[in-house]
């Protein structure tokens, strides 16, 4: 589906953090080109967007890891990566992925190791292309989804990185009423990795970038047909990018955890971004969904 007309400044904003973003790895500059410059436009264009985490003291070095569109064939290699490296990630996750008991599986596997459960949609379609009436059926199935499996995200990431107006007063609304944050989670670093392939240079790059607070993102999507018709093992990928990655941090004295486990660096009493006792990710909380739409494959 292709993105309303009303949207040509939030295709204008990808295109400078495209550019800017690999000015900025290049250069490796800690407060460079992205932060002085790009982020109060991108902020403007893209209010309630968490583009990193501020507020964490320069001996907080960590970044926040996500990994979207899981589950996926491989998403247990990737669990297996970062259990060795005792890391954790924010997930987010497409429900309509989850088909199978070993799908299921895998979720439950994500909360019980630590990992925080987070809001991708149902399906790889971009968000801001819906209707209002289709966004919020979407986005309450998905959050219903992963609820009946333990899950209680409170964080939510659009669909192909994009918001609408429609999108943020639903945030205030229902989103809040779900128990989510009224923002949209994206990153500090342009995700190039979806559209080439150079495990090694994108590793780099999104090491270079290290800051604490920023948001890296990897992709768990295993079966992505580009414009020439090829299909892309983006899952794979992200297992050849990791381990380079995660040398390179730990190089530079970093580690990577999930966004909650960041957050709650900044903010230790934060009820949505405590910190977690191991083996327990992002459970059930006290606002569970009250809306019904559709019915879901987590049955």
């Amino acid at each position: 589906m292709i993105i309303p007309c009303v949207h040509y400044l939030n295709r204008i904003f990808l295109a400078l953090v495209v550019l800017t973003s690999f000015i900025s790895s290049a250069c490796c500059v800690s407060h460079g080109v992205t932060e002085v410059f790009i982020r109060p436009v991108a902020e403007m264009l893209q209010p309630q967007t968490v583009f990193l985490i501020e507020g964490l003291r320069p001996d907080h070095k960590v970044v926040a890891l996500t990994i979207d569109d899981a589950p996926s064939r491989y998403t247990e290699k990737i669990l297996d990566f970062l259990k060795r490296h005792q890391s954790t990630a924010t997930f987010f996750v497409h429900g309509d992925r989850i088909e199978t008991a070993a799908d299921k599986a895998i979720i439950r596997r994500m909360l019980q190791e630590g990992h925080e459960v987070a809001n991708h949609m149902p399906e790889s379609i971009p968000s801001a292309s819906l209707a209002p009436s289709i966004f919020a059926r979407q986005f309450v199935r998905n959050h219903q989804i992963l609820e009946k499996l333990g899950a209680h995200p409170t964080r939510f990431r659009p669909s192909h990185g994009i918001s609408n107006m429609e999108m943020r007063n639903f945030m205030n609304t229902i989103g809040r009423n779900l128990g989510y944050k009224p923002t949209f989670y994206l990153a500090s670093v342009y995700s190039w990795d979806i559209n080439i392939y150079w495990p090694k240079l994108y590793a780099q790059d999104t090491a270079a970038c290290a800051k604490p607070g920023r948001i890296v993102v990897f992709h768990d999507n295993q079966d992505v047909i580009d414009s020439k018709g090829v299909v892309i093992n983006q899952s794979q990928r992200t297992l050849d990018e990791l381990p380079i990655f995660f040398e390179l941090l730990e190089q530079q004295g970093f580690t990577a955890k999930s966004i909650a486990e960041v957050e709650a660096l900044v903010n230790p009493q934060s009820a949505s971004g405590k910190m977690k006792p191991p083996g327990k990710g992002n459970g059930p909380g006290r606002n569970s969904s009250k809306y019904s739409y559709a019915s879901d494959p987590s049955s």
